[in-house]
This record gives C-alpha cells, structure tokens and sequence, in this order.
C-alpha cells in the first residue's frame, strides 16, 4: 500500500504595508542665498555698504540720482547729499546685489544672475544702453548677462563675466584716444562690447578680476599677470610714461599677484606673498608709497615695491588694497589694521592728521577690518563685527555722519547688523531620531530646496543658533513651536522659515522648500499565475492597489509562477526575486518554503515609486516534512491511501509525538471516501513553536491485507 499524504493550508490573510523607505531624493542650495563678504564701496564723494544679505545702503553726494534711493540733491546747502544712510534694495537673496562699484556720478551692480544694474548720470553712455537720466534707482542694463564683476572708472564702465572676458562702455575718447580697449577712436560708445586681447588681436580673456582709475583699467588674469589699457603717465606700468593704450599691455615684471587696485594717475597690486607694488604718478604726495614725490621722480613706469612704515624695509604681511584719488588703503593679514599713504587732505589716512605721507602710516584706533574702500578724499571700513567706520572728508555726507571732516575712524550709523548665522540646522525624522536630512546644509547659505520621497509625512526642524541668538521655526508663516512640520503634497505648501534672531540686529532668515513626491499611480491589477507561460490557476486573490503586501502559497508541484502588473500608461513595473530582477516577470526554481520575495516596483517621473510584495510559499512534498513551513495550531492533518485501509485498530498506528517522545492526545478519526483519507486532529491545541512527529507505522494495513510499504515520521513545527 502507497501513502498519499496531503498537506492543506489556508492562504491565510492580506496584509497590506507601507513598503516604502523614506528617504531624501534631492538637496541642493538655492543659487545666491549665500552670505557674501560685505563690502564697502567709496566713490568720488558717494559711499556704499553692501551687507552680508546683499542688502545695500548708499549715502552721500547724489546730485545725479548716484546713491539710487529715489531721490536727486543739489543746490541748497553747500554741504548736500543724502544722509543718513538708506537702503537701496530690500529683495535680499537673489535679487540684491552680490558686487558694487562708483564712478565720479554713477553706480554700477551685479545681481546674482549674472545682470548688470547702473543708476546716476549716463551723459556719456556709462549706463549703457539707458536712456541719458539721470536714473535715480537702479535700472537693469541690456546686453549684459552671466556677469560675476563690475567697475567704474571716471566715465566708463567694465563688466567681467563668468568666462573671464572683459566688457567696457561709456566714454572712450576725451581727445587722447580710445580708453575702453575695443579698439576706437569713438567719443563714447553705450552699447558694451568686449575688450580686445593684445595689439587687438582677438579678446582679453582668461580675467579673474578687473578695477579702474579715472582714465585707466587694469585686468588680473588667473596665471597671476597683471594687464592695463587706457591713458598712460606711467600708469600703465608697461616701461612707458605717457603713451595712451588702446589695447591690453602687460605689467612689467610683476606675476603672482593675488589682487589690483587703481586710483586716478597711479595703480596697485597685492602678491601672494603679501607685498605691495605701485606704479604711475607719484605726485606731490607720494602716491606709490615708495618715499618720494614727483619733486623726486614725477612717474613710475614699472612697479616698484611699497615701502614700509616709518620708511622702513617693505611693506609685507598685507590681505587687502585699496586705492582713492590720491591716497591709498591696506589691510595687514595678522589682526586686520589698516595702513595708509598718500594724500592726507581732510584726514583721509585717518592717522589723526591731514598731512600727506609717502610711506605708510597707521591709522588709528582700527582694526578687525574685512573690506576697505578709498575714495575722492575719504576712506571707509567693514569691521568683522558688522560695523562700518569711515574718516576724511565729510563735504557731502560720504562719511555718514554729520561732522565735518573726521582724521580718526568714527562709526556710521544707520546701517543694523545681522543677526549671526546658525552652527547648524537639522531635518529629521518627526521624532528627531535618525539622520541629518538636510544634508546639504551649510551655515553660511541660506536658502535650500528638499524633495522628499512619499512616505515621509513629517520632520522635525531644529536649528543651533549661536550664544545669545534664538531661532524660530514657521511653516508657511505660522509658528511651529515643536519644531514638527506634517509635509503637504502640494509643493507650495511646504515652505519653511527659520527664524534667527538677536537683540539689536536684523533677523536672518533661513527658508527651505520642501517638495513631498506623489505616489506613482498603483497597479490597476496584479496576477500570479501557476504556470511560467501566465497560464494555470490564479494564486493572488483579493488584490487592492493600495495594499502591498500579499502572502500566496502554491503547492509543492509548482515550482515557476509568472506575475503580471498591469500600471497606468506612462508608468512601468520592474519585478525582482530577492532583489534579482525578473525578466517577463517569470519566477523559476522556487524555492521550498517561503523564502520566495517578489518585489514589483511601479516607477513614474517625477513621483516615489510604489512597490508591492508577494511572499510566495511553495509547500514542501510531505516526505521533507514541516519544520520549515509554518502549521497552525488547530491543524488538521488529512492522509490519502491509494487503497482503503482496514480500520479497525488503525488508531495504533497512526499517531503523533512531541520533541520528548510522548504521544499527543488524538481525536477520533473521520475516515471518508470508501476508508483512502483520514484526518487527524489533535485534542488540544499544538503549543507555539514546538516540533511535533506524525507517525503512521508500516503495520497500517489495507482492507485487502498487504500492509504499508514503510513506515513514516514527518516533523512539523507549529508557528
């Protein structure tokens, strides 16, 4: 007699997870929410301070619109001009200026994208193409784009853009010939155009930084060499004392320089050792800083090294220069003083006197410095503190103040600081466990944009603000005080500020935009079939496209399935077995037990994927037994003989036992279909976990007489 045992299990239930793992799919800065290093900018008798936010304040002489509040002064008070200071732009980041310069009646800005921005006088075409004003606020400039620099020279204007070519317009011939370096004669020319390379030929390229004098320019290319156009009297620094440039010369004998700064008749270039060279018109003050006036020697033609104070050794140890008219400014690197030479009218050395000085001199009671800037007869300070200083000549209100003219830094006011950056800022998971979401974060930057996969619903925002400071998180202008923010996913609902705040200063405002990805669309159906070609019987019943996990088991004689999604058009399905990918979707050489994952990832642009799962079981043959498959506690066992069994005493021989050899308690045996099956039940519940032995002894014997072919032990093991 044959035993033909049969294992029957329920498919057991559906149950539907969030097979989803959160996660950040991008993080990146938003371009121009950067701090910038602020800068004070001094024209001919105009002043500047452009903050840290790109934020900029402007006073002083305005009798062409030049300071760009609106307004225009002249006339009256022979001391006019527009104090206190004002604030030109209030945009902020990406649209207030990341760079100014001044001319003698006009101002130049560049934006962070890369446009031009000009207001004050354009009588000789320095605004471009504007109309001839005076523009009283900044008006954007035609024909200038993906610019990173400006400058200003007397009358003309210089752009650099991010390809390193230099553009000029403006005024060009003043009877000495042409200043802007295009290569004409022109008297002015508005519309800019682009800087000829040497002798004319092709383009000046390769700049990294530009500056202007009254009639002259100068170009820093990246290999360290210093270029010069324009009106000569040595200024030029090419071996020549008068001759007009029309074309870029190179510097004589000077490489390495890390910065240029050019005044009216002479010019200055930082190297990266730290020292300082001057070239061109020394003038009765001294202005190359080298001990001697034109009483001496009227012109430099090559540069010459600046002197040291007192007239002793050389200047060195220097991080920043900066040239006025007729004076000029430096920055030493070790504690951020400042030194001063040439012109001293009105105090602009700030040394507490109004004499000149060929050599450099201190100036008092400063230091800190991270920007200087010289003017006409003035001179201005950045501090590391936000605070902006100025000295010299106070005529039209440059110094911000209302004294007269001051000999010693004096603090201007009207111009708030900000509040100091966060030491970190982190998006976590809504119970702030796990890791640093905004992983593109950096404390001077400003400005971020998150997506964000589906299933994360919620963060948590926590910001670190300095000692002193406290911050404040909103989520579209609302407090949230715990800091939780529930993600919409709508992306225009997601807008989150951080608010940093310290007494006496302007708020600084971090903002981050998070988009929270939709879902692909779900399967609109989901088959599992019981053959490899998608034929035989359907396995997967009660299939929702919004759960995602299904458990299908399939008997010991199936050993392939073929799964069939059907997504929405314009999605697509990849399907895996245990992270394999499955071509046709065709699962061969299951596996005994359940150790079958099907993954079906549904993939659409621009959303998370949706992923389902099928844990297919395949029943072992009942001769490998159960430890591996999980038996119910109720189980009924039915065993099928290919001929009827005698059943008298049949209870004998079939029987179960426990891990410890004892016998479980049977209930009576329902024999069916003329004495082939019976099923065997247990009277109580098999306990969780423990392994049990169906025996079924070779004396079992059929009606007619022969006896069982051998005897039979299965293990199983209850779940």
């Amino acid at each position: 007699m044959v035993l033909l045992l049969s294992l029957l299990l329920s498919l057991g239930t559906v149950v539907p997870v969030a097979a989803q793992d959160s996660m950040v799919r991008d993080c990146s800065p938003v371009p121009g929410t950067t701090l910038i290093a602020p800068q004070v900018v001094a024209g001919d008798a105009t002043s500047f301070a452009l903050r840290q936010d790109q934020k900029l304040w402007g006073w002083g002489k305005n009798d062409y619109g030049q300071v760009g509040n609106g307004d225009i002064i002249e006339g009256g008070d022979q001391r006019n001009g527009q104090m206190p200071p004002v604030l030109i732009t209030n945009e902020g980041f990406n649209q207030g200026f990341k760079q100014v310069a001044r001319g003698e009646r006009h101002s130049l800005g560049v934006k962070n994208d890369g446009t031009v921005w000009g207001w004050g006088d354009n009588q000789d075409g320095q605004l471009g193409n504007l109309s001839m004003g005076p523009h009283k606020t900044p008006q954007q400039i035609p024909n200038l784009e993906n610019m990173k620099a400006v400058a200003c020279g007397r009358f003309f204007s210089l752009a650099l853009d991010e390809d390193g070519t230099v553009w000029a317009w403006g005024k060009n011939n003043d009877g000495t010939g042409g200043i802007l370096g295009r290569g004409s004669e022109e008297s002015y020319i508005k519309t800019p155009g682009k800087v000829k390379g040497l002798g004319g030929a092709g383009e000046l390229d390769n700049v990294k930084a530009i500056t202007c004098g009254l009639y002259h320019s100068l170009a820093l290319k990246n290999d360290g060499t210093v270029w010069a156009w324009g009106r000569g009297n040595g200024v030029l620094g090419n071996g020549e004392d008068y001759p007009d440039e029309m074309y870029p010369v190179q510097v004589l004998n000077l490489n390495d320089v890390k910065s240029i700064a050019a005044g009216y008749g002479f010019s200055l270039a930082l190297k990266n050792d730290g020292t300082v060279w001057a070239w061109g018109w020394r003038n009765y003050m001294g202005c190359l800083g080298d001990g001697l006036t034109d009483d001496t020697e009227e012109f430099s033609s090559t540069p010459l090294q600046v002197h040291g104070v007192n007239d002793l050794g050389f200047l060195e140890g220097v991080d920043k220069i900066s040239c006025g008219n007729e004076h000029s400014l430096v920055v030493m690197k070790n504690d951020g003083s400042i030194l001063a030479w040439g012109a001293g009218h009105y105090g602009c050395l700030g040394n507490g006197e109004q004499d000149d000085s060929s050599t450099p001199v201190v100036t008092n009671n400063i230091s800190g410095i991270v920007s200087i800037a010289a003017g006409s007869g003035h001179s201005l300070a950045y501090k590391n503190d936000g605070t902006v200083w100025s000295w010299g000549d106070n005529h039209n209100f440059q110094l911000g103040i209302e004294d007269h003219d001051i000999s010693i830094p004096v603090q201007v006011d009207g111009i708030p600081l900000l509040a100091r950056p966060l030491t970190g800022l982190k998006v976590q998971a809504a119970d702030g466990s796990g890791p640093q979401l905004l992983t593109c974060f950096a404390p001077e930057t400003t400005g971020y944009k998150m997506t964000v996969e589906n299933p994360l619903e919620a963060v948590k925002i926590a910001p670190n603000p300095v000692s002193g400071a406290t911050a404040v998180v909103k989520l579209n202008g609302v407090n949230q005080n715990d800091g939780i923010i529930n993600l919409a996913v709508d992306p225009g609902q997601n807008k989150v500020e951080v608010v940093v705040s310290e007494s006496g200063k302007d708020d600084l405002t971090y903002n981050i935009n998070i988009r929270r990805l939709r879902l692909a669309d779900p399967l609109t159906a989901l088959s599992v079939k019981g053959k490899a070609d998608g034929s035989g019987s359907e396995y997967l019943t009660g299939f929702s496209g919004t759960s995602y996990a299904y458990n299908v088991a399939v008997e010991n004689s199936i050993d392939a399935v073929k799964v069939v999604p059907t997504a929405v058009s314009g999605a697509t399905t990849d399907i895996k077995l245990n992270g394999v990918p499955q071509n046709g979707g065709v699962i061969s050489n299951l596996a005994v037990g359940w150790d079958n994952r099907v993954d079906i990832v549904v993939i659409q642009d621009d959303r998370t994927d949706r992923k389902y799962t099928i844990n297919i079981g395949r029943k072992p043959n009942w001769k490998e037994g159960y430890e591996n498959w999980p038996v119910e506690a109720q189980k009924t066992w039915t065993i099928r003989f290919n001929q009827a069994v005698d059943t008298n005493g049949a209870a004998q021989y079939i029987y179960v036992k426990d891990a410890q050899g004892s016998k479980v308690p049977l209930k009576d045996f329902i024999w069916s279909d003329n004495n082939t099956t019976v099923k065997v039940q247990a009277q109580s519940a098999y306990t969780a976990g423990a392994v049990y032995t169906l025996y079924i002894d070779k004396e079992l014997k059929s009606a007619q007489g022969p006896s069982l072919n051998a005897k039979v032990a299965m293990p199983f093991k209850i779940e």
